[in-house]
């Protein structure tokens, strides 16, 4: 019997030391040092799972229990990497299972780290190899199964179970949040944040290792906050400021209310092929709507040049988010971390977060209508946005064609429509009919859209289900005068052109990014590239145009709010990376990489004579501060004239007259700059010019003094305990308790 249990032990200890092993080999590839801070607290954990192998009653089972374990652990070491990777900062969480298969669908084998598979599989296969040879040796033990189960072998996983499990639970009690009381800041920069939160998951994984990491996100994602959390939280939003009062309050009461996010747009895609950062001069030559939204300036059906309203552009805008977070920003303000949508409104109702845009709009006697050229059910927007306000969901799915049949039958991910197309067929969730002044006069309904395009999204290779680049491509490349509608809707080139000539856009694509073949730039895979992008933005921008010709037709365009910003840059295939010379993944954190177009035209601004902080450019307004998706909701309802409780929102409205400046020295030049603090979800904190992922290491784009980084270290904070609250407030579903909502 005391062969057996060495045996058994033997098997264990091979679990026991394949963890460190992976453990060590996790930590170097991340470059997060060698081990945990608090290895011991991962160690006991993994004794906990290591005496459930022991107890185990079959050699076999023992090693298939414990070569399981260590392929999750491999696993996990290739997923945090390549997340790690591609959204510095981020790890893996429970919560992306709830979305695995949007991210299967969305993956390209650009996002693929071949030479961490080969290295992590190498050094599995050597694990499992020595406790394949443990094995073997230990089957020479005749034992039966039922023989495992002795005395000896109970009492020690009960004795060693209780030791782990005691020793876990205690050092957790030493770190509880409440110990902090009300001293909140303290509790932020402490290890006990990082146990208790998912909120800067590259501290939590450095101090606590693989299962130390995932136990704390286990019992966070689980298990409610306690009742002394949850009545701080209440407290805390209870006692914030009602915002109800800038220079442009209520300018545009009572307007209507169109919000754009654009997928993957870039500057870039704005001007004229002859790429500058940021933006410094916009083209109408690919993107004619866009242009009239930023300029003023457009053709008219007559062929005749007109001058229009013009817009404001935020040159800081940044965003650095996927898609429904981003989304989540302009719909909610925030996003729910370590949980997601799906799980959090499950069972709750509408007012669970009756601070989200679309139902703060309904209360205020607004239609409100969500429309995505996608599927609805994506990212389970079928199970959410009803209940954060919606009245109507409209996407692919569900266009109906005269008989009532659905229309659109390819649903798959990378199948896309014509976004004109979709948009004229969802035009009425658009623009809804009953705001028809030419209708309904007087009576005229207000309606809030939330519209998302998909068909500049990545990859951007070549995809003949991709049907804006089958509709748009060679319109990219040659232009209007050279090119004709096939019976398709396809432009095609003329045939009757005996010498085709190229865009002034593609023009300029070939000769900064093409490559040189004699005297002349000839195409390569960067320029095709390029127009398949830029096939999806002229998509997009038709669709605008629509959008657009409904507003004046029904005689509302100034009657209307519309607001576009982007959700994230074109990573797919390195797009943005190789435009903007930026290769490196430590590089991916550079201000540039996310720095996104955003687009406001209010007609109240346009009749004001100064808007507060806008300066002039060359035939467009802008505003240069620091900003991000989080700024929407503030900014509406500012202009809307709705008073909010400011902690709801992780923003500020554009035009708050509270604005904290600091000096920053670009290019040797000396500038002022807004103090504004972002938060990503996928990692890392930003104003606009310090960097970090975990308050150690601070990344500089450009010399500032030290009392900068102490104001923004200051700002973390703050914006760290609102993230934290509203994560409490969301996952307890706390809204309808609030007393000082709005």
């Amino acid at each position: 019997m005391g062969k057996t249990l060495l045996n058994k032990l033997y098997i264990t200890l091979y679990f026991v030391l394949g963890s460190v092993v992976l453990e060590f080999v996790n930590f170097v590839v991340l470059d997060f040092g060698f081990f945990p801070q608090y290895y011991f607290y991962d160690l006991l954990i993994i004794l906990f799972i290591a005496m459930i192998i022991f107890i185990l009653p079959h050699y076999i089972t023992q090693y298939v229990f414990a070569t399981i374990m260590l392929a999750i652990q491999s696993l996990l070491i290739y997923a945090n990497y390549s997340l790690y990777m591609i959204y510095t900062g981020d790890l893996f969480s429970f919560d992306m299972f709830n979305l695995l298969g949007e991210a299967m669908a969305a993956a390209t084998s650009g996002f693929v780290y071949f030479s961490i598979i080969c290295q992590v599989l190498l050094i599995f296969l050597f694990i499992g190899s020595i406790g394949f040879l443990i094995l073997k040796h230990c089957l020479k033990d005749k034992f039966k199964a039922k023989n495992h189960f002795s005395i000896a072998s109970i009492f020690i996983f009960v004795g060693m179970q209780i030791l782990t499990f005691g020793a876990c639970a205690g050092f957790r009690g030493t770190l509880s949040p409440e110990n902090y009381g009300d001293k909140l800041q303290d509790f932020v920069f402490s290890d006990s944040f990082y146990m208790y939160t998912d909120i800067i998951k590259e501290n939590g994984y450095k101090k606590f290792g693989t299962y130390g990491f995932y136990l704390n996100m286990l019992f966070n994602t689980n298990h409610s906050q306690t009742d002394t959390i949850q009545h701080a939280a209440i407290d805390y939003f209870d006692k914030g400021d009602i915002y109800s009062s800038s220079q442009v309050f209520g300018v545009d009461k009572g307007k209507n209310v169109i919000v754009i996010m654009m997928e993957s747009l870039e500057w870039f895609a704005l001007e004229n092929g002859d790429y500058n950062f940021p933006a410094s001069q916009f083209s109408n030559e690919l993107t004619p709507n866009i242009y009239r939204l930023i300029t003023g300036k457009y053709v008219d059906a007559d062929g005749q040049n007109q001058t229009d309203k013009q817009g404001i552009i935020a040159t800081n805008f940044f965003a650095k988010s996927k898609t429904n977070i981003s989304e989540s920003y302009g719909i909610l303000g925030n996003f729910p971390v370590g949980q997601n949508l799906q799980s959090i409104l499950k069972n709750g109702t509408s007012q669970d977060f009756g601070y989200a845009l679309p139902n703060v709009l309904k209360q205020n006697g607004y239609i409100t209508n969500y429309v995505h050229s996608n599927t609805i059910e994506f990212y389970g927007r079928d199970k959410t946005h009803e209940k954060l306000g919606f009245d109507k969901l409209t996407g692919k799915d569900s266009i109906l064609d005269e008989n009532g049949k659905q229309k659109y039958t390819d649903l798959d991910f990378h199948h896309w429509l014509c976004e004109e197309d979709f948009v004229m067929d969802a035009m009425d969730s658009i623009v809804p009919k009953q705001a028809d002044e030419k209708t309904y006069g007087q009576d005229k309904q207000k309606f809030y859209t939330f519209y998302l395009n998909v068909s500049s999204h990545g990859g951007y290779t070549d995809n003949e289900h991709n049907q804006d680049q089958v509709r748009y491509k060679n319109y990219i490349m040659y232009g209007e005068d050279d090119c004709i509608l096939n019976d398709d809707g396809a432009w095609v080139l003329d045939s009757e052109k005996s010498e085709p000539t190229y865009t002034n856009w593609y023009k300029n694509v070939l000769k900064n990014y093409g490559t040189k073949s004699g005297e002349e730039f000839v195409e390569n895979e960067l320029t095709n590239q390029l127009v398949n992008y830029m096939s999806g933005v002229k998509g997009l921008d038709a669709a605008i145009g629509k959008i657009v010709a409904q507003l004046e037709e029904y005689g509302i365009l100034d009657d209307t709010i519309m607001m576009l910003y982007a959700d994230h840059y074109a990573y797919y295939d390195s797009l943005s990376n190789r435009i903007k010379n930026i290769q490196s993944a430590v590089d991916s954190q550079h201000i540039e990489l996310n720095t996104l177009p955003f687009v406001l035209v209010s007609p109240g601004l346009n009749s004001m004579q100064n808007v507060p902080y806008t300066n002039k450019g060359e035939g467009y307004t802008y505003m240069d501060a620091f900003c991000s998706a989080y700024d929407i909701i503030p900014t509406l309802l500012d202009l809307l004239g709705i008073k909010f409780n400011q902690r709801f929102y992780l923003g500020d409205s554009l035009f708050s007259p509270i604005r904290t400046t600091y000096r920053a020295e670009v290019d040797g030049v000396q500038q002022i700059h807004t103090m504004k603090v972002y938060y990503s979800n996928i990692g890392g904190i930003y104003c606009q010019d310090l960097i970090t992922s975990n308050f150690e290491d601070f990344i500089a784009q450009s010399k500032v003094d030290n009392q900068t980084l102490i104001d923004f270290i200051n700002q973390a904070s703050e914006k760290i305990i609102n993230v934290y609250y509203l994560d409490v407030l969301n996952n307890n579903l706390l809204y309808t308790k609030l007393s000082n909502a709005f």
